[in-house]
């Protein structure tokens, strides 16, 4: 038993092993992101714009609603509920438009940027509906226990992609995301987590060094800082935007990190069900014998 125990785990290793070495290292992937988004920033500054723009509007109205409206917070929540709206769906549009575009430098076929923004356009329901599917089993996951909501994110996070670049729709988009995972989910998960990590605490010092700039030029900020105080209306928004400036700006290194890892899955194909191909061919091997 620990002999056959010992050769099943190293049979596991090796396996895993080929399935790591298939596929870009994590450390690649964020290394590609950096070289592309360095050398196409100037391409990437529209889908940049486009992003930032409905964020620092939203915290503008935000701003104006808590300047004028002070003691009417049902009249607040009203108005920036409305706002958040065509917000929302501003910035979905633009980071459809984004990932187009990545998806497009990455492949060396890139399309000019308003032919793309008219495809987003065109696409945008249907990406919603597929972000909203997989959103809904995520979070059903949650409902039920951490480890499902890590699985059904692993299964789903290509969804989007494959209504973007392959117009596929629905639960057909989390049917063919799920097929790519499948068979490779912890190596994939790994490379999905490692580059959001490191680009995530890139964001989080940026912010919080651009935060202190901005406390050392606006005294009203800094006392804010400072004392640990209720952030006034002006001090807020001004965080607001300059945090989603920041958030804009790294966008590009989050979808190319994650396209990239998307393009080798595709290059590679789902991974397949060896016992069923042999049956299957079995099985027609069978049939081909029985007809004379």
């Amino acid at each position: 038993k620990k002999r056959f125990s010992l050769l099943y785990f190293t049979f596991f290793l090796l396996i895993n092993f080929l399935i790591f070495s298939m596929l870009p290292s994590a450390g690649t992937i964020i290394r590609e992101s950096v070289q592309l988004y360095r050398k196409k920033f100037e391409t990437f500054w529209f889908p940049i714009l486009f992003i930032f723009i409905p964020n620092a509007a939203f915290a503008l109205i935000r701003f104006v609603t808590e300047i004028f409206l002070p003691t009417e917070p049902e009249a607040r929540a009203s108005i920036l509920l409305l706002a958040q709206i065509p917000a929302g769906l501003a910035t979905v549009w633009a980071t459809v438009v984004l990932i187009q575009l990545a998806g497009g430098l990455l492949t060396g076929t890139p399309k000019p940027l308003p032919e793309l923004a008219k495809e987003s356009l065109g696409k945008l329901l249907s990406v919603l509906w597929v972000y909203a599917l997989a959103a809904a089993a995520v979070g059903g996951g949650f409902l039920l226990l951490l480890f499902p909501a890590l699985v059904f994110a692993g299964w789903f996070a290509f969804a989007g992609f494959r209504a973007i670049f392959e117009n596929e729709r629905g639960r057909a988009a989390l049917r063919a995301s799920r097929a790519l995972v499948a068979g490779r989910f912890a190596p994939v998960l790994w490379r999905l987590a490692a580059p959001a990590t490191v680009f995530s605490l890139l964001v989080g010092l940026a912010s919080s060094v651009a935060v202190g700039i901005l406390g050392i030029l606006a005294p009203a900020v800094r006392e804010t800082l400072l004392t640990s105080a209720a952030v006034p209306p002006g001090p807020a928004a001004a965080i607001d935007i300059l945090t989603s400036f920041v958030s804009a700006l790294a966008a590009p290194l989050f979808a190319t990190a994650h396209i990239f890892l998307y393009r080798a899955l595709t290059a590679g194909g789902p991974a397949k069900d060896t016992k069923h191909e042999t049956r299957n061919t079995e099985h027609e091997a069978q049939n081909a014998e029985r007809i004379p």
